[in-house]
């Protein structure tokens, strides 16, 4: 998972740690990047926490869904959701600057797994530039 600022530079990165959990059991660990009247931009896994972070005064986005039978969404909704597609294009631009790099463009070996974390923090600085 990657906070990254609105021009693409990483603010911080976590290896998700352990892999069999989803986005919504690892995101206290991002609460102290946060402040009130933040904006998140993120993919559809954190929808069981939205509520919450709405409490915390955070403004979450993701993008829309159909409901079950709905052959496509409403013009509102459908527009938003182009929206914050596209402001992910950010994201997956820094993903994509990440993975240029020779450890990353693979599987990376079981070995390393306690040293991502590392790795991922000076991949990402040196992308910074």
């Amino acid at each position: 998972m990657s906070c990254q600022k609105k021009d693409g530079h990483v603010v911080g990165l976590w290896p998700l740690g352990t892999f069999s959990c989803d986005t919504a059991h690892i995101f206290p660990r991002f609460l102290k990047w946060l402040h009130i009247l933040d904006i998140l931009i993120v993919d559809r896994g954190f929808r069981d926490v939205k509520e919450f972070l709405e409490r915390l005064g955070l403004s979450v986005f993701y993008p829309s869904f159909k409901a079950r039978g709905e052959s496509q969404l409403e013009d509102l909704e459908a527009n938003k959701s182009r929206l914050v597609t596209k402001i992910r294009w950010v994201v997956e631009v820094v993903n994509a600057r990440l993975k240029t790099w020779a450890f990353f463009s693979n599987v990376v070996p079981l070995s390393c797994l306690n040293d991502l974390e590392d790795y991922l923090l000076i991949v990402a600085a040196l992308c910074n530039k």
